[in-house]
């Protein structure tokens, strides 16, 4: 479990909701078809920025300030 205490350390990540047609494939090979699916776009573990989309690092830098 987590928690949501301020000042807690987070983990956290970050989805944006594509629009448009993509297929979803699974291990046995089967496909579906579909008109949204979420990409990643950031990951922060422990507090700090593991892992980010290009020009999202930057973003949230200078928005919060860390």
């Amino acid at each position: 479990m987590g928690t949501l205490r301020p000042g807690a350390v987070a983990d956290v990540a970050v989805f944006e909701l594509e629009e448009g047609e993509c297929e979803f494939h699974d291990a046995d090979g089967n496909s579906l078809p579909g008109r949204r699916r979420l990409t990643p776009s950031l990951t922060v573990k422990d507090g700090a920025i593991w892992w980010a989309i290009s020009g999202m690092k930057a973003a949230v830098i200078r928005q919060h300030g860390s």
